[in-house]
């Protein structure tokens, strides 16, 4: 950490943050910058300026420091010091004026919306696997029911005998009824998780569309 300059008085809050949690995390390495930057085939100047607070780094990099500190130390961060993190990148983002910048705010955009229509149809594939299980259930109950009716109508003169077995009719009977209103329940969050995982997709291409737009005003790369 001594080849750090202190960090600039002009930062914004957000960036402070974000760069002094940034150098918390990367102290755990023990290792120079320069160094760090070789093993991640990175640039050791634009490092440095991830961790001095005057260019945020996109998000996989932080990702990659998580990673290489918790195979360094040999425990992994938890997930609430992960989102810390992430919440203290997404404020200095927000906050930054740059171009690029507004590209990685749609980048992470991108990203949390592509999540959630994954997890969707992670969700709509288990509903659709339950709702299908339980529609086979009562298939087979409706199967025993019919079954069951049709010895009572052909054989009038075992009503001794179904009457005895009449509890068990009225079971079946209770259950069907149960997964019905199963079913129902199932039927309505698959639905919901249908309709979640649209307009999650709409947003993806809708952040797409607005990243190209954004790329397109920004000026070529000089060498």
């Amino acid at each position: 950490m001594g080849e750090l300059r202190p960090l600039a008085e002009d930062l914004t809050p957000e960036s402070r943050a974000l760069a002094t949690a940034l150098r918390e995390l990367f102290e755990g390495l023990k290792v120079s910058v320069r160094r760090y930057a070789a093993r991640r085939v990175r640039d050791a100047g634009t490092f440095s300026r991830y961790l001095n607070g005057t260019r945020i780094p996109p998000w996989e990099v932080v990702t990659d420091l998580f990673t290489d500190v918790a195979e360094h130390r040999g425990v992994a961060a938890t997930p609430e010091a992960i989102e810390l993190v992430r919440r203290l990148h997404r404020a200095a983002v927000e906050t930054s004026a740059s171009p690029r910048h507004a590209v990685e705010v749609l980048e992470q955009q991108l990203a949390d919306a592509d999540r959630d229509s994954r997890r969707s149809t992670a969700r709509g594939d288990a509903l659709g696997d339950a709702l299908l299980d339980r529609k086979h259930r009562i298939a087979d109950l409706e199967v025993r029911l019919s079954q069951l009716e049709a010895e009572w109508s052909a054989e009038r003169e075992r009503a001794d005998r179904l009457a005895a077995a009449n509890p068990d009719v009225t079971a079946l009977l209770r259950e069907r009824d149960l997964l019905q209103g199963e079913v129902a329940r199932l039927s309505a969050d698959l639905h919901a998780a249908h309709k979640q995982r649209t307009e999650a997709e709409e947003r993806c291409a809708l952040l797409e569309r607005q990243m190209e737009a954004l790329e397109q005003t920004q000026p070529a790369p000089t060498t």
